[in-house]
């Protein structure tokens, strides 16, 4: 399948801008159980203030997305989850594309790596990464929650509990594929952009390179996760944003 071309927004009335684009305000949730992966942490360093900023912490996901909902400000919400490593680019990327669910690239942590996205229920099969064109977008049935950004309006439609255990589909018991079927039956078709390659930690941080080849950032697995531990001072906010 050919990718569209993203369609770059234009607007005037964004607050600020990032890499010379107009980005209107928005909220970027971590979901986390206690640490946070190290390039994640320097990834949401260098994201501008006016960004705001929301952890959650637990082992509820879909309550813990919900409450990320419940405390979102401005026109979108990023979710991220604490083993992800967006590129520096993503919200951008995502931010100016013309639709309101649309996703990065990130692989399964183990072998054969999948893409987290569904490419048709008819034969159930996921993306593979040899079969994504390098950049643009394309419209998928389902996408995971690895690194999705959704407009307040796909909310407002779908309505709450925006997240919620999900049905049998494929092979998974999921509640991002419940939320993506949902939106879509709402009007708001799941897109993944092909050119927001996000790193996936695992016994090494997977990245999906552009050239459909699989590369790994070592060292070994003590050093993956930067945690947050009572000796630790400060809090998750305090972490990123000091």
């Amino acid at each position: 399948m050919a990718a569209d071309t993203p369609h770059v927004t234009d607007d005037l009335d964004a607050p600020f801008s990032w890499r010379g684009r107009p980005i209107p305000m928005g909220t970027v949730a971590v979901l986390h159980r206690g640490e946070l992966a190290t390039d994640l942490v320097r990834w949401l360093k260098r994201m501008p203030n006016e960004i705001h900023f929301v952890p959650v912490e637990g082992n509820q996901i879909p309550r813990q997305r919900n409450l990320a909902v419940a405390r979102m400000q401005g026109e979108w919400l990023l979710f991220v989850d604490s083993d992800c490593v967006p590129p520096d680019d993503a919200i951008p990327q995502l931010v100016t594309t013309e639709h309101a669910l649309v996703g990065g690239v990130v692989l399964e942590r183990f072998a054969p790596f999948k893409v987290c996205a569904l490419k048709s229920y008819d034969p159930p099969a996921h993306w593979l990464m040899e079969d994504l064109p390098r950049d643009g977008v394309v419209p998928v049935p389902e996408i995971g929650t690895g690194c999705l950004l959704i407009r307040r309006a796909v909310f407002d439609a779908v309505g709450p509990p925006w997240f919620r255990a999900g049905q049998l589909v494929v092979d998974e018991l999921r509640e991002d594929a419940d939320f993506s079927r949902r939106a879509a039956a709402a009007g708001f078709q799941p897109y993944l952009h092909c050119g927001v390659r996000v790193g996936h930690v695992t016994r090494a941080t997977v990245y999906p390179g552009l050239d459909g080849q699989l590369w790994a950032q070592w060292p070994g697995p003590v050093d993956f996760h930067q945690p947050l531990t009572e000796t630790q001072a400060g809090t998750v906010e305090e972490l990123v944003r000091g």
